[in-house]
């Protein structure tokens, strides 16, 4: 261990913004791109999301759905059953994908429908009535201008079929948000608009409810600000010709917010509003009675619970639904006066106490369906009904099967007292992917139940990526479906992003599997790590390999009996085929005060070789890092211990442990310090480089701290040390690093100069001494934060870092993925922002690897843009130097941006359509050659159709996805794509 200071060094900083559209010279294009996942296909009439239900007279039951995305269509899918279950029919609505959609029934029977859509800039409100028999009467897109969004969050419809929206309305760019009230005629005619704010300096408004009367009157609740973080009930009433009758406010002394959740008009023409008030002591549910003239009449309150649901009976006395302690539903009904008529407390395991939907039968029943939970916290949807007197007449809990979780998202009562509930019906690990609908007779039997599921691999995440021999790309991803939970997905692309193979491997057993390495030795075959059960005590390592056709070699599960708990780190293969792994756990059981940083080899035939500790005393243990030896063998570092204690170990490759080095902190000024490493690299000769943070004050929270990186020979001696601070900087965090060719290492750091102000600094220094050689910061001129995530430097010493752009540091769902790219004397290439594949769903899933070719190879886990309801996919992308011709999608062939039916039609009608036929005049036929055999035929159409409906291969890169450009022949040609631009 080496004693003495450290030298610290504060650099000048050189810092650049984005310029913006223009594209830099030397701004890698994309090659190709390719999203493993591909269009989900979209099962049964729900689409993947349902969000709505009705009942008719008729005994007919609706229920709306909106589809996810990446899809072939985009919309809502309305589909309605008759009285035994049967499909009567289904009708998509389209341009509309919303995560908040309304059903309602006018007084004829026919749905009106409402959400939120996209025009690609900005939200706007979606309207539609559809007949009884299914067919459309009209669809409306409403907008509040240019450079505004309208997102819609209640709807209402009067009997006389007139049409009530309420939207929150919010300026692009404004930090708050206004209520907008929009009424429609039968006919789908905009009749009337109005807005509400509180008319206060600190303005923002959360619309939240909107019902109307029997006169056409319009009554609206919303949270409604005065001053940050305080918030009163706003009821407002319109007349039907939109004049504002009156506005009510109201808070309780000693509550700093309140906040509505339903609203119900009262039969005099006044309004019942409940919701939950929060302060300092605690919450309660409150519920207003506003007379005619917006009068308070009176106010109750029961303490220690949130309000959920509100239903009025047919003689206008409400029942306030609420959650107390998320193991009691609270029902209160109250008397015309005010005074509690009956409160029952129903005790139950809750899931979520927002997820409540209450209603009234026509005989005054009340009717509940909510989130339950059993002691295996299975989620089950609970419904029951309770009478006029407060008694409890039938209860049923609804369960999918074993490992599901049921979500209630809609009910509704027929005018016989028939029930239907829809569910979002998912597996434990998985996000959201099938639904449900219960019909229950008046007396609580099940009629019917239909079920919808997707076992599409709905959500992926990439794990590792990584380049071989001959420019092959191996591509390891964690791939969730509905029966598949979390599997490890290893793929094989070849140099044009060609899919030559791809592997799922699930372990018997076990929920989750996540990839985090992946390698390939000399003779191409393929070795996968990563970790089972990661958020379980009993995580274990697994270790796997492919031949170079893509047969499973072998695969093992780690499961140490020494040792609590196994969290994988790190992973590297050697030429040979030798798989190692860095680790830690706690144990062994008994020795609860140990943390145990452990190396393990396995051979080419997947023999664990030797395993190797490294114990700290003290429960505290970081992430291990791992890099080869030119020699054989490898060097891990890890930091653990009370005391923080970091070493740097180096192993021979028969385990052997040839040195250990224990890293010191500065002393002096900064007696509790401590290191925590984040990288090690090391170099052809030997040496290796530990990377990381050096906090001053004793707390790795977001403190104060730099750089350090310190030099070790490779007889594990001490080389040199530097501590680098940038000025104006209190938190410099290091976040990847690189070694050049050229005896350069590279560093990316993310520069805090404020909570929300981040900048991301690339530093190069001379490997031999550690002297800076030059030092840039990146600043995103939209984005307040950027923070590198990825690092790259070719045998030129050309400098590639990935960075993420957002407005705030906490949020990183939505954020931007930015290319910057540095030559080897510090001069800027390009700053090019990668947002052809929509936001980044994740901050910790995005890599950036190198090919052999010096192109970059980039993973991504995105959702797209817009709110649509839409899964994280993994999107491999290759970017370099682009090839000649336009840039197209393969398969559009009628260049609306998707892959879909009408693309087999247009293909179809160009091969043998009439010659006026729209389809006849092609600006791109490589678009048309959807299976890339550099010819357009009868084989293209064909192709489509196996991969739309009979689960063939996509149409090859570029697609289906994002645009790109042919580098796979040259015989055809694209002159224009209408879905892709300019060339």
């Amino acid at each position: 261990m080496r004693q003495g200071a450290w030298n610290v060094v504060r650099v000048a900083v050189i810092a650049w913004g984005c310029a913006g559209a223009a594209r830099a010279q030397g701004e890698p294009d994309i090659v190709w791109s390719v999203s493993p996942k591909g269009p989900l296909e979209l099962k049964d009439e729900f689409g993947i999301k349902a969000a709505a239900v009705a009942c008719d007279a008729a005994g007919r039951t609706y229920v709306l759905g909106a589809a996810a995305c990446p899809k072939e269509t985009e919309g809502w899918f309305l589909a309605a059953r008759d009285a035994a279950g049967s499909e009567l029919w289904r009708t998509e609505i389209p341009a509309a994908c919303s995560p908040c959609a309304e059903l309602h029934l006018d007084a004829e029977g026919d749905c009106i429908l409402g959400g939120s859509g996209w025009d690609g800039n900005r939200s706007v409100v979606v309207l539609a009535k559809v007949g009884d028999d299914g067919a459309a009467r009209w669809s409306i897109l409403h907008d509040a201008g240019a450079n505004a969004d309208l997102w819609l969050q209640d709807l209402a419809v009067a009997p006389s079929g007139s049409i009530a929206a309420l939207s929150s309305c919010r300026e692009h760019g404004a930090p708050v948000a206004g209520a907008r009230i929009t009424a429609f005629d039968p006919q789908g005619n905009l009749a009337w608009e109005a807005s509400y704010d509180a008319g206060t300096e600190y303005v923002n408004e959360i619309p939240v409810a909107v019902t109307t009367d029997g006169a056409g009157n319009v009554f609206i609740a919303s949270a409604s600000s005065i001053a940050p973080q305080e918030y009163e009930y706003a009821i407002v009433k319109y007349d039907p010709s939109g004049a504002r009758l009156w506005g009510a406010r109201y808070r309780r002394e000693g509550y700093r917010m309140a906040l509505p959740v339903a609203i119900a008009a009262a039969p005099d023409g006044g309004a019942i509003v409940t919701g939950t008030h929060i302060g300092d002591d605690g919450g309660a549910m409150v519920t207003v009675r506003c007379d005619a003239a917006g009068g308070v009449r009176w106010a109750s309150v029961v303490d220690g619970a949130d309000a959920s649901a509100l239903a009025v009976d047919g003689a206008g006395l409400p029942c306030a639904v609420g959650i107390e302690s998320e193991d009691i539903v609270k029902i209160v009904k109250y008397a015309e006066n005010g005074d509690v008529l009956w409160m029952r407390d129903v005790p139950m395991r809750l899931w979520n106490r927002g997820d409540v939907r209450a209603c009234m039968d026509a005989q005054d029943n009340l009717v509940i369906a909510l989130n339950s939970r059993r002691e295996d916290w299975d989620i089950d949807v609970d419904t029951m009904v309770y009478d006029a007197a407060g008694n409890e007449r039938w209860r049923d809990s609804h369960d999918e099967g074993s490992g599901y979780n049921e979500y209630v998202s809609g009910l509704a009562v027929s005018p016989d007292g028939r029930v239907a509930v829809s569910c979002l019906s998912m597996i434990s690990t998985a996000p959201l992917v099938g639904h449900a609908l219960l019909r229950y007779d008046a007396g609580g039997g099940i009629e019917w139940h239909v079920s919808a599921r997707d076992n599409t691999a709905v959500e992926e995440a990439p794990g590792a990526l990584a380049a071989g021999a001959g420019g092959i790309i191996y591509f390891a991803r964690a791939s969730t479906g509905l029966t598949t939970r979390e599997d490890f997905v290893t793929a094989a692309h070849a140099a044009d992003g060609r899919l030559v193979w791809e592997r799922r491997l699930a372990t018997p057993g076990h929920a989750a599997e996540k990839p985090r390495g992946i390698g390939s030795d000399t003779a191409g075959n393929v070795y996968v790590t990563g970790v089972i059960d990661e958020d379980d005590e009993s995580a274990r390592l697994l270790a796997a390999k492919y031949t170079p056709a893509g047969d499973l070699a072998w695969f093992v599960e780690h499961d140490d009996p020494a040792l609590r708990y196994e969290r994988h780190c790190a992973a590297a293969v050697s030429p040979q085929g030798d798989a190692y792994i860095a680790g830690y756990g706690f144990g062994p059981p008994g020795d609860s005060d140990t943390a145990i940083v452990f190396t393990i080899k396995y051979d080419a035939e997947g023999r664990r070789a030797w395993r190797a500790d490294v114990p700290f005393q003290g429960t505290y243990a970081t992430d291990a890092k791992l890099a080869l030896a030119p020699a054989g063998g490898v060097h891990v570092t890890a930091m653990g211990g009370a005391a923080h204690t970091v070493y740097t170990v180096r192993y021979l490759a028969d385990g052997t442990k040839s040195w250990s080095y224990e890293h010191s902190c500065p002393v002096g000024p900064y007696p509790d310090g401590f290191l925590a490493p984040d990288a090690l690299l090391v170099d052809g000769a030997g040496n290796a480089y530990v990377i990381g943070r050096l906090y001053y004050d004793g707390n790795e929270s977001i403190t104060t701290c730099d750089v350090f990186i310190e030099a070790i020979d490779p007889e594990g001696r001490f080389l040199w040390e530097k501590v680098y601070s940038g000025p104006g900087v209190y938190l410099d965090v290091l976040s990847a690093a690189a070694l050049g060719a050229d005896g350069s290492l590279y560093v990316a750091i993310a520069a805090a100069e404020a909570d929300d102000a981040w900048a991301c600094r690339t530093l190069a220094l001379d490997a031999g001494d550690g002297a800076l050689r030059w030092d840039r910061t990146y600043r995103h001129e939209a984005f307040p934060v950027t923070v590198p995530r990825g690092m790259t430097a070719d045998a030129e010493g050309n400098v590639a870092v990935l960075a993420l752009a957002e407005m705030r540091v906490a949020d990183w769902n939505g954020a931007t993925p930015v290319l910057l790219g540095y030559d080897r004397d510090g001069g800027h290439d390009y700053a090019r922002t990668v947002d052809e594949f929509g936001p980044v769903d994740d901050f910790r899933t995005q890599i950036l690897a190198l090919h052999p070719s010096g192109d970059l190879l980039l993973a991504l886990r995105t959702t797209s843009s817009g709110p649509c309801f839409d899964w994280p996919r993994a999107t491999l992308v290759r970017l370099g130097e682009a090839p000649p011709g336009g840039r197209f999608i393969r398969g559009d062939t009628s260049g609306d941006g998707a892959v879909n039916i009408a693309d087999a039609i247009c293909a179809l009608g160009y091969l043998f359509g009439p010659p006026d036929a729209a389809c006849k005049n092609i600006t791109c036929a490589d678009a048309f050659d959807a299976n890339d055999d550099e010819v357009v035929n009868i084989g293209d159409p064909i192709f489509l159709l196996g991969y739309l409906f009979a689960g063939g291969a996509a149409p090859p890169a570029p697609g289906p996805l994002s645009c790109g450009r042919d580098i796979t022949g040259t015989e055809l040609d694209c002159g224009s794509h209408a879905a892709c631009g300019a060339p």
